[in-house]
């Protein structure tokens, strides 16, 4: 099943119509494409049946077929042996000392062409520095080694699917193992239990909790964690995240060197996929923080302003086309160039003045959210929107590219809520001609998806800006406010938040942040992602029912955003 993504809310799925379901596929305003529309309307048994073993052959096909061209590369066993030494390093959590260098990582990829490329998730916490490509320009023209930018760059602590290997971990019990029609082995409706991973009578067990003890002085100002999802087969974890923390330039030189530099924030999600799409996501999250340095030195001048605290439209405009450049280049690298596809949702705050950038293309969540220390309640302050294809703007983008859209009849009435599992995609045609190949794609712009360019699918990124002082803006008492106001970011797949709305995830993930230090009741931010993490994966194998359990790749990603005083 060619860029198959079994989550129904998400990446794209080989086109199929389940009989007695009506899906309305709107017209391109073009010609339609040569492979026609009878394909839609057959819902004959002996169709479906031939349909279904297609599939399954092609499916089986896939693992063989790559990214041309393949090379050989290092075994899977030999880079995870490696990645494992390397976050044995990275225990440290509290400054960069000791960290091992980010250069270390990036020398043990693989090829990106190459099969193994993205196989093994990005986990653990490097210091940016010497061969990280992200040094300053005059430190490179000069040679000298030692000027370098400062911070570090965090991925997830850990996969918890290493840790947790036994879907019955946690409070739910395996059904009985059985096989359908097909042969293919299957599980009865499982007995799951009603005792959420999130609440305090929760027989909760954490499967971090060592590493907890060993660090407990470590940071409680961000986090993050993942989880591969649970799929027919061997697929990899697609999701890729990561929370990176240096001083830009201006800053630095703004500062003495014994003073204590604010820290720009970079924080990212990036959901694979398609056949390949965790070649994309790793790509991306390998090569953003690269990128986006890049363009946002291309004017140095624009970079000094930003150290002031009201930098006005010119500079806003310079780090919205930083982003839109990053993203755009990002696309015209990806190595894997038709077989896969990454979504990509990012926040940036450059560590003086009071705007924040969320750069989004795809269907994957960013959130800004404020934490009231009087009240203890959190609420969504900024969420960025999804790009789905039924969207009015999105849908004339693609009908003008001659693209055909897939709508369920939910959104078409309007009654879809937001826990909904119901998606419109985009039909992306197959070159060959070949129907079963075709894809339809839940979402409208993406980074790779190579063959739906041609359809009106792009990745340019919507770049939204928000100001602190605008939360302020015309609220009584407004010093008082501010005083009593935290802010901070979200980050998270669609694993969270197909069986978690977000009010629920920032309400968790804010008490963790501003009330664990002080209430041991209150878990702190890793193990609250872990909790996160373990909640929606209870409810993702609750939702499986008769059949085969399913569970998509799960990330969860929190960081105080800092504003200075």
């Amino acid at each position: 099943m060619k860029h198959r993504k079994s989550s129904a809310n998400s990446g794209s799925q080989p086109l199929s119509q389940p009989e007695g379901v009506a899906i309305h596929i709107s017209e391109p305003t073009h010609a339609p494409s040569k492979h026609g529309r009878s394909f839609y309307s057959t819902h004959s048994a002996m169709f479906l049946v031939l349909g279904f073993v297609a599939l399954l052959v092609v499916s089986t096909l896939l693992v063989l077929r790559g990214s041309p061209p393949l090379r050989s590369s290092k075994s899977l066993d030999d880079i995870q042996a490696q990645q494992i030494i390397i976050s044995a390093r990275t225990q440290n959590l509290d400054g960069v000392d000791g960290l091992t260098p980010y250069a270390t990582l990036l020398a043990t990829m693989p090829d990106r062409h190459s099969l193994n490329y993205g196989q093994v998730p990005l986990t653990g916490v490097y210091v940016l520095g010497e061969g990280s490509m992200l040094r300053k320009p005059s430190a490179a023209a000069s040679g000298n080694a030692g000027q370098v930018i400062g911070g570090s760059i965090q991925f997830p602590l850990v996969d918890l699917s290493t840790l947790i290997t036994d879907e019955a971990a946690g409070p739910q019990h395996q059904g009985l193992l059985m096989r359908n029609q097909f042969g293919i082995p299957i599980r009865t409706k499982m007995q799951i239990t009603e005792d959420s991973f999130l609440t305090s009578r929760s027989s909760f067990k954490s499967a971090i909790a060592d590493y907890q003890h060993a660090n407990p002085d470590q940071k409680v100002d961000h986090a993050l964690l993942t989880r591969c999802g649970y799929k027919m087969g061997k697929v990899p974890n697609q999701d890729r995240s990561i929370i990176i923390n240096f001083v830009l330039d201006a800053v630095e030189n703004k500062y003495e060197d014994n003073e204590i530099k604010p820290q720009a924030l970079l924080m990212g999600i990036f959901d694979g996929h398609g056949a390949i799409g965790h070649a994309v996501s790793h790509f991306i999250a390998l090569e953003f923080p690269k990128v986006f340095c890049t363009n946002m030195r291309k004017d140095q001048g624009a970079i000094g302003s930003l150290i002031h605290p009201t930098h006005g439209d010119r500079d806003i405009q310079y780090i919205r086309k930083a982003l839109i450049e990053t993203f755009l280049e990002l696309d015209g690298n990806e190595p894997v160039k038709g077989n896969g596809g990454s979504t990509a949702s990012v926040l940036f705050y450059p560590g003086l003045g009071s705007k924040v950038y969320i750069a989004n293309t795809g269907d994957s969540t960013t959130i800004i959210a404020a934490y009231s220390k009087t009240t203890g309640i959190s609420k969504i302050i900024v969420q960025n929107r999804k790009h789905k294809p039924h969207l009015e703007d999105e849908r004339q983008r693609i009908e003008n590219a001659g693209g055909q859209i897939m709508i369920p009849p939910s959104l078409l009435q309007g009654n879809s809520d937001g826990l909904s599992k119901e998606t419109s995609r985009v039909v992306i045609p197959d070159k060959s001609g070949n129907p079963f190949n075709s894809l339809a794609l839940a979402m409208s712009r993406s980074i790779g998806d190579f063959d739906g360019k041609a359809v009106g699918l792009i990745a340019e990124p919507e770049v939204d800006v928000w100001d602190e002082h605008d939360f302020y803006k015309g609220q009584e008492l407004a010093d008082d406010l501010k005083r009593d106001t935290e802010f901070f970011a979200v980050s998270a797949s669609d694993g969270v938040y197909d069986v978690l709305t977000p009010q629920e995830v920032v309400e968790y993930l804010g008490r963790s942040l501003f009330e664990s230090r002080n209430n041991g009741d209150i878990p702190q931010p890793l193990e609250a992602c872990e909790r996160l993490i373990r909640e929606a994966s209870r409810l993702w194998l609750k939702e499986s029912g008769i059949g085969m359990a399913y569970r998509d790749d799960i990330t969860v990603g929190v960081s105080r955003i800092n504003f200075p005083a």
